[in-house]
């Protein structure tokens, strides 16, 4: 059940002052009783000493289980962008260069010495490069270094050769060498270089091999260079736009700061900002901004939660911005009002399990099921949420993917076998109905073929076999392929789930028996194979691609395989929670009726909860 702590804070409190001072008088009478009224001063300072730190545990624990105003703002969260080309997991196509914008007064900032500074202009566009320049800083003075060396910057150097790559048998050459500009010395193992004099006043040069970052404005100047800056503005309402090669990102605007830095010879991009104001970002990609507003508040908390879950101190991010391996994220905007205002209306507010903060998965369309995270990725400790239950706002809504065949249980011209998808809230068929059917009409008699006994009727293709109707289907095998087990029971003991592999089917077909002059109806039995009518297989009856449940049912006239469920089908229903909202029933249109169908309580485990931490 989803509801506020606070109530029990006040309480706790009153009840543990109650539980301390009867402590304090059963204390202070085995203090008189053990060490009489001279020993009792210092016999009392131990047990009192004992009882503060036992006030403080239950207090922290008591805590831990209410709601707690945090010291300050949301806390921050670091998103990966990739500013260029492609992203799979944590490895980026490699990307020297980014364009960006100054939509307010920015600071960059070397972040290994942060008093280099420099001020961005307003309005300015920048280009941000990956250099393969020399980089490597040493103190002056006297440096020992291999390889080639570049050292342009200074007036006068002397090289001091100490000794040679390759033994040759001769006395080492010793030289001192006086040298302006550039000078290669790769063929010694080691040398010496003495700076004599420098164009410009420093405590410190660089030369060697390495790579660097440099900002260059619109006409070509440089403008800061370091090997791992931020740009940040003081205002957090002000925005840096990015505009980049990235396939369906083009340009967008993001709040916070941004922090450039290199790794696996690509320039990365890391933007810095408070978890609200990601969100921001989130909910209109995850959902969409004209979705009815409770279902956006249900989404920005399940957000939210997933977003607390991932700070986990990585030292350069936390996600990245993609719906593969985090939420999708797409900066800034203000004309997305309705999700900002979800965001806004739940500030700081989470779900808790127990005293654990729930990682609050959610998918596009679970087909009419909750889904539990044991049946995909081989969770073994069930939550108390771990539930599979049927929800059949998610069915209704008209935007949820769908599509079914149908077998009738007395088949005639009148009444054929349908391939039919979910549009606009109506079942009817489309462009592939035609290749369904046809499909599904010839798997069926290819099955009851091999199991008809050709030495007792004529059998000797599926030709031969007409159907005359569907007596029964019955959903046989869990669907346990690529590492999932749709087999688990859900924490309740049951196991609802629809995912599944194979079904038994009774079907009456008319066949001629050997030697009769007309066809006779008799009932076959065996079983299919879902994968092999599915969009893929060897005779696909179904045609949307994605969908992942498969599973059987009918009604008083026919027999239906359904094909539903887009997504993982765990935890909040995107569409399922639209419908929900756009409903005139008060018992399920509010974001917290939503989050208590989707994330329920059991009996014996730990409750969940709407907790504001912030």
């Amino acid at each position: 059940m989803v509801f506020d702590y606070t109530f029990v804070l006040i309480y706790g409190i009153k009840y543990v002052g109650l539980i301390v001072t009867q402590l304090l008088r059963y204390c202070y009478d085995i203090a008189i009783e053990k060490n009489g009224i001279y020993g009792l001063e210092t016999q009392m300072k131990k047990i009192l000493a004992g009882i503060l730190i036992s006030l403080v545990m239950l207090l922290t624990i008591l805590l831990g289980a209410v709601p707690v105003a945090l010291a300050g703002d949301a806390p921050v969260i670091r998103v990966i962008i990739p500013v260029g080309g492609t992203i799979s997991k944590d490895k980026f196509t490699p990307y020297t260069q980014a364009t960006i914008k100054m939509n307010g007064n920015y600071t960059v900032t070397d972040n290994t010495n942060p008093a280099n500074t420099a001020a961005l202009t307003n309005g300015e566009t920048y280009t941000v490069n990956l250099s393969t320049s020399n980089t490597r800083t040493y103190t002056m003075g006297d440096v020992d270094q291999n390889s080639s060396i570049t050292v342009s910057d200074y007036t006068n150097v002397r090289l001091h050769i100490l000794g040679k790559k390759a033994l040759t048998g001769e006395a080492l050459a010793i030289a001192d060498v006086d040298r302006n500009g550039s000078v290669t010395v790769s063929d010694y193992t080691l040398i010496r270089l003495h700076i004599l004099k420098l164009k410009a006043v420093a405590s410190s040069i660089s030369f060697g091999t390495g790579t660097g970052i440099s900002i260059c404005s619109s006409s070509g100047q440089l403008v800061f260079s370091a090997p791992d800056l931020k740009i940040s503005s003081g205002t957090g309402t002000d925005t840096i736009q990015l505009i980049t090669q990235r396939d369906g990102y083009d340009t967008r605007n993001y709040r916070g700061s941004f922090r450039f830095y290199m790794s696996d010879n690509s320039l990365r991009l890391v933007n810095e900002l408070d978890l609200e104001t990601y969100l921001y970002g989130v909910l209109p990609y995850e959902m969409s901004n004209d979705f009815p507003l409770e279902a956006l508040k249900a989404q920005a908390v399940c957000a939210r939660n997933f977003g607390l879950s991932q700070i986990k101190g990585d030292p350069n991010y936390d996600l990245d911005d993609t719906g593969s391996y985090a939420q999708v994220y797409k900066g800034f905007d203000a004309s997305k009002n309705r999700c900002i205002q979800a965001v806004d209306e739940t500030r700081g507010q989470i779900l808790k399990y127990g005293d654990t903060i729930m990682g609050c998965y959610y998918s596009a369309s679970n087909g009419g099921w909750t889904e539990i995270s044991q049946h995909r990725w081989s969770v073994t400790e069930r939550k108390g949420y771990d539930q599979i239950r049927f929800d059949p706002y998610d069915i209704a809504n008209p935007a949820s993917l769908q599509e079914r065949i149908v077998l009738p249980k007395t088949i005639t011209a009148g009444n054929p076998i349908q391939y039919q998808k979910w549009t606009n809230g109506a079942w009817s068929a489309n462009e592939n109905s035609v290749t369904g059917v046809k499909n599904i009409d010839y798997y069926l008699r290819l099955c009851a073929f091999q199991v008809i006994d050709g030495n007792v009727y004529v059998c000797n293709s599926p030709d031969d076999i007409s159907i005359v109707g569907i007596n029964s289907i019955t959903n046989k095998t869990h669907d346990n392929s690529s590492n999932q087990h749709h087999d688990i029971a859900d924490v309740t003991g049951k196991n609802d789930c629809k995912d599944y592999l194979e079904a038994d089917v009774n079907m009456k077909v008319a066949v001629t028996r050997i030697g009769g002059t007309a066809p006779e109806q008799i009932d076959v039995s065996f079983t299919i194979n879902f994968d092999v009518i599915g969009t893929t297989g060897a005779y696909p009856a179904f045609f949307i691609s994605g969908l992942g449940i498969r599973y059987a049912e009918s009604d008083d006239t026919n027999w239906y395989i359904y094909r539903r469920r887009y997504g993982h089908g765990i935890g909040l229903s995107q569409r399922g929670a639209q419908q929900r909202a756009n409903s005139s029933d008060p018992a399920v249109n509010t974001y917290t009726a939503i989050l208590d169908f989707y994330f329920p309580d059991y009996t014996g485990y730990p409750a969940v909860d709407l907790v504001t931490v912030y």
